[in-house]
């Protein structure tokens, strides 16, 4: 089986969005024929999507959406076309009434270009150490999470070669062949 590739996106600005896409990247590293690369998302380029059978986006939600990071990377890659290509959109925030999501703007986006999705988007919360004053700057995801998006990266890259294995792409990077 040829392998599978996974290019996992993120936007972290004070490090809980990164924990979870290296856990994501984890839990897909388990997979056989499974390979994962991580970038930025300042790092994205045309050859990463090409490459790519499934691109997962997180960022942390930011007034109630994206944070600007992400935002300026789909103005950037909005008119790439990436039909037949999965994806999948997680974002983080905090815990409460008023959230709002990065990941529900992340899979607008991402459906948009022509991505067929996985799994539905998932968020991790983002909560005040235990014994730190509430409001403080020592936030930590809640417990667990870690744990679960790296099941779920194991997970996802289960349901990418099964997707794969009955759906092949027709082309998967690198130019047109030139007919003979």
């Amino acid at each position: 089986m040829p392998d599978a590739h996974v290019l996992l996106v993120y936007d972290s600005r004070h490090g809980h969005t990164f924990h979870v896409a290296e856990a994501l990247e984890r839990g897909l590293g388990k997979v056989p024929h499974v390979l994962a690369a991580r970038r930025s998302y300042a790092e994205v380029t045309p050859d990463d999507l090409d490459r790519a059978h499934l691109i997962v986006v997180g960022g942390p939600t930011e007034g109630f959406s994206a944070s600007s990071h992400i935002r300026k990377m789909f103005r950037r890659i909005g008119a790439y076309a990436l039909e037949g290509k999965y994806g999948f959109a997680f974002d983080t925030h905090a815990s409460g009434p008023l959230r709002g999501s990065a990941a529900r703007f992340i899979e607008k986006q991402l459906s948009a270009m022509g991505v067929r999705f996985l799994e539905a988007r998932r968020s991790a919360i983002v909560v005040d150490r235990p014994g730190d004053e509430p409001g403080s700057d020592r936030l930590t995801l809640e417990a667990g999470a870690e744990a679960r998006f790296e099941a779920l990266g194991e997970e996802l890259g289960r349901l990418l070669v099964q997707a794969l294995a009955e759906h092949p792409p027709i082309r998967s990077g690198g130019p047109p062949i030139a007919p003979t």
